[in-house]
């Protein structure tokens, strides 16, 4: 069995498909999660985005990713950062707010479309716009993430994938749909 991530960036003025690719970084809070729900027990500590280390319990609530339009906490994230991608990393480097102004996106509530089976493989999309409405400057995202929702003890946010695209520039006024496509294939 393979998991696998693939991440698409299409320009929502034009339709034109820009990054189309497997992801490249799964980060360690992803199978960590994984475990302790697999095995029904307590894991080692887990490292969230604020950088402090949570006892993952397997009474945690979902594992969301379903966020809201504006919130910036979890869901699909964008960020400015050029940090090169490492498995150990535990939040973007340098996040963008959303917002309407210079160096800010607004963003649009999370899409989630539910898993699907095509042959062997079982699919599901996590999706987000992002949008640019500061008029007189274009943004410049480079590192893309996924963040998790998890009600332990107290509300916290892991990262469970991170890539660097630096291509995608959301032109004033523009904006860009980015979607996760998890699948998992019993092929061997």
């Amino acid at each position: 069995m393979k998991i696998r991530l693939y991440l698409k960036i299409v320009d929502t003025k034009t339709g034109k498909v820009e990054v189309d690719r497997e992801s490249h970084s799964w980060v360690i809070q992803f199978p960590q999660i994984l475990c302790a729900h697999m095995a029904s027990k307590y894991t080692d500590q887990i490292r969230d985005t604020g950088n402090t280390l949570r006892n993952y319990q397997t009474t945690a609530q979902a594992i969301n990713v379903n966020a809201a339009a504006t919130v910036i906490t979890y869901g699909i994230v964008i960020g400015t950062g050029t940090t090169a991608e490492d498995a150990t990393q535990y939040k973007l480097t340098t996040q963008i707010i959303n917002g309407s102004g210079s160096g800010q996106a607004v963003h649009s509530a999370v899409t989630i479309v539910e898993s699907s089976v095509v042959g062997t493989t079982a699919i599901f999309t996590v999706a987000r716009t992002f949008t640019n409405n500061y008029a007189t400057a274009d943004l410049l995202v480079k590192e893309i993430g996924i963040y998790a929702q998890v009600s332990l003890s107290t509300t916290c946010y892991f990262m469970l994938a991170r890539d660097l695209e630096n291509i995608t520039i959301v032109k004033a006024g523009g904006s860009k749909t980015i979607t996760y496509t998890v699948t998992v294939d019993n092929t061997s």
